[in-house]
């Protein structure tokens, strides 16, 4: 049996090699951006559920200062706060897990809390309560909410 040699069938040339290259690197060029936005984007993303739920745990500590519940295991604090000053000085306490500014270090982010405590002049019963979170200066999560006290 004999073989019939094939025409047009010699390969890729140096010509198509270096085409093929550039159309790849053109590709590349455009799609490299897009990831490193991508990139980017996630990493704020990230910084901001950190940011959130260090004010979420911050909120529930001022939750149970207010409430009858105890704080953080301690049993003389079952009663809750009766006013606002014992309110603002729950947050004075050096035991307190939570000052007026603060920093807090979750996992790889390190971010500062500022509290800002209610005005105690008018003997409110209910008292605001906010919480600012930020990082390297911009604010990334805070909340306000307004507390009854016991």
């Amino acid at each position: 049996m004999a073989q019939v040699p094939r025409t047009g069938d010699e390969g890729l040339g140096l010509t198509e090699v270096l085409v093929a290259m550039l159309i790849f690197a053109l590709i590349m060029v455009g799609v490299i951006p897009v990831f490193a936005k991508a990139i980017t984007i996630t990493a704020k993303a990230a910084s901001i559920t950190t940011a959130t739920r260090v004010a979420n745990d911050a909120m529930e500590y001022a939750r149970s200062v207010a409430s009858k519940r105890n704080v953080a295991g301690d049993p003389d604090s079952a009663g809750g706060t009766k006013t606002c000053e014992e309110f603002v000085a729950a947050f004075s306490d050096p035991t307190s897990p939570w000052k007026v500014n603060d920093t807090h270090q979750y996992g790889h982010a390190k971010v500062s809390v500022k509290l800002v405590l209610p005005d105690c002049s008018s003997k409110p019963r209910a008292v605001p309560f906010t919480v600012i979170v930020s990082q390297r200066g911009k604010t990334l999560a805070d909340m306000t909410t307004e507390l009854w006290l016991q």
